[in-house]
């Protein structure tokens, strides 16, 4: 059973593979990109809060 000060990190610690892509860099790093809308779209979902039309500054 996870520890209650974990929960939150429990709820959203795996991201769903259909909204990452990978990609390669200057110097041929690689890695994966996590689409921006879907992370909003999360903290959303977790915090009840909005993120405002603009965006975030």
């Amino acid at each position: 059973m996870p520890a209650p000060n974990l929960a939150l990190w429990e709820e959203v610690g795996k991201t769903d593979p259909k909204f990452t892509k990978e990609y390669t860099g200057p110097g041929g790093f690689t890695g994966t990109a996590v689409n921006a809308q879907y992370l909003a779209k999360r903290a959303t979902s977790s915090s009840g809060l909005a993120v405002p039309a603009g965006g975030m500054t």
